[in-house]
């Protein structure tokens, strides 16, 4: 594959729009989590020590995952796991605030434990070094803006709302959609190389 045609590529989008679906998911919940906790009763002072958990609590998948998920052939299920309890801490925190300990963690472990397989499908998912670095480009762009835009526009829907209910529920089904995409993006394959009836991999025209 030509480098000008990444773009093009369906699983470099999907790679691409996991990992902006998460950076919109987490620059959310980094710009107003302490709001959305004092909202619903909490002081002020308690909010911010769980905001400070939850970027704390993206750190672990750092050390338990990192060593591990270049030896997986198929990272299927566990994109899908990272997306579902990001999914169940965005819902938690608007269907039931009263856990808002244990969903502040989830949302930490779920953003963080995204964040490093996302990086890591970069360099899985291109067949060489170029393709990776114009992949790892492509990603950047697309999660900068929309990690850029999540905060203004979940801010606008919840003046609009008077709550953060639907904005937490709106991101919810962002993190659904995050699962979604890795399990699509996890299966064992490479940009522009397709498997030939014998298993090989095989480059388009040969």
């Amino acid at each position: 594959m030509h480098r000008g045609s990444i773009w093009r590529s369906p699983l470099a989008w999907q790679v691409t729009l996991f990992l902006g679906m998460n950076s919109f998911i987490y620059y959310i919940a980094v710009g107003w989590l302490p709001a959305m906790i004092t909202e619903t009763g909490y002081s002020a002072a308690y909010a911010v020590s769980l905001h400070g958990l939850m970027q704390l609590a993206t750190a672990v998948p750092g050390l338990l995952l990192a060593p591990v998920i270049a030896r997986m052939k198929d990272q299927r299920l566990l994109a899908c796991a990272t997306g579902l309890v990001t999914l169940v801490s965005l819902a938690g925190l608007a269907l039931c605030p009263a856990g808002v300990v244990v969903w502040t963690v989830l949302l930490g472990v779920g953003t963080g434990a995204a964040m490093i397989l996302g990086l890591a499908f970069i360099s899985l998912r291109a067949a060489e070094s170029h393709q990776a670095a114009a992949l790892s480009g492509m990603a950047q762009c697309v999660g900068y803006l929309l990690a850029a835009v999540g905060p203004m526009l979940m801010g606008a829907l919840h003046d609009l709302a008077g709550s953060w209910y639907w904005p937490l529920l709106i991101c919810s089904l962002c993190a659904g959609i995050m699962g979604l995409l890795g399990f699509l993006c996890g299966t064992d394959r490479q940009i522009g190389v397709h498997r030939n009836r014998t298993g090989h991999d095989r480059e388009p025209g040969r």
